[in-house]
């Protein structure tokens, strides 16, 4: 039996191969550092924007980020 799109079509169905873990990862990671360094609207607007696989596995640097997010706004210099 042939892999087709629905069971009414007889277009056969495309399995498109998923990203590699590791890379998302650390896309992300990426991503989370330059929106704090932003500011913390630019990091909650990224964090949001996370699948939730990639929240899963850097909710431990989050603090970190906050914090980093957090410096920026209490610096008083926003072009920091």
């Amino acid at each position: 039996m042939a892999l087709t799109a629905t069971k009414g079509s007889r277009k056969p169905f495309v399995v498109k191969p998923m990203a590699k873990p590791a890379d998302t990862i650390a896309e992300a990671r990426v991503k989370l550092t330059a929106a704090s360094n932003e500011g913390m609207p630019a990091l909650e607007a990224a964090w949001k924007a996370l699948a939730p696989n990639e929240r899963q596995a850097l909710k431990d640097e989050l603090p970190a980020l906050k914090n980093n997010a957090a410096a920026k706004v209490d610096d008083g210099n926003p072009l920091s």
